[in-house]
């Protein structure tokens, strides 16, 4: 809504960034400046390539099979128990300068019709 000061990146997705988190997406370039709310579905991925150790996982479009971003979270949630389901993702999105996809951190996670 127009006037309204933007609220402080990760409270409203659940999603809150840890100090070891920040310096592995650190690493990795990504833009902390500017986190993006992130809400999508899609089936959950291991990718073999950790993105310097910040996350095994992908967010694929379940039509497609096209990336939808590179997705991470920090306990409690589990997202080994979650591969290869259909996901309901929330978190906050960070830009990482080429990448088409953006790095995710998992605020919610809820699998799809359960």
């Amino acid at each position: 809504a127009a006037g309204t000061a933007p609220v402080p990146a990760p409270r409203k997705n659940g999603f809150v960034l840890t100090p070891a988190r920040r310096a592995l997406l650190n690493g990795l370039n990504a833009d902390l400046t500017k986190p993006e709310e992130y809400e999508k579905t899609g089936k959950l991925v291991r990718i073999s390539q950790q993105n310097n150790g910040c996350t095994a996982y992908a967010l694929l479009d379940t039509s497609t099979g096209k990336g939808l971003g590179f997705v991470f979270a920090e306990a409690p949630i589990r997202l080994d128990k979650l591969v290869d389901k259909d996901v309901a993702v929330k978190g906050t999105a960070y830009r990482i300068p080429k990448w088409k996809n953006p790095v995710v951190g998992v605020g919610t996670i809820s699998v799809v019709g359960e």
